[in-house]
């Protein structure tokens, strides 16, 4: 599915498609929990979706359409 971004996302590795562990809030929008890599289980525990960051991307501002896996 497509949401719209609550906050800015910023990553440092941009060399691989990556996805990170989200939240939608009361108005619809996705919200990045906080998230220390993929043995962080508490995070994708209390995740709704993953937000996808395509290769070659460092930052989407808040307000972006982005892509997300529906968990």
């Amino acid at each position: 599915v497509r949401a719209e971004l609550g906050q800015a996302m910023v990553r440092r590795k941009t060399d691989r498609y990556a996805v990170f562990p989200a939240v939608f809030d009361s108005e619809g929008r996705v919200r990045p929990l906080e998230y220390h890599g993929s043995a962080h289980l508490v995070a994708m525990a209390r995740a709704h979706a993953l937000v996808v960051m395509p290769p070659g991307t460092a930052r989407l501002e808040a307000d972006t359409l982005v892509d997300c896996r529906l968990l």
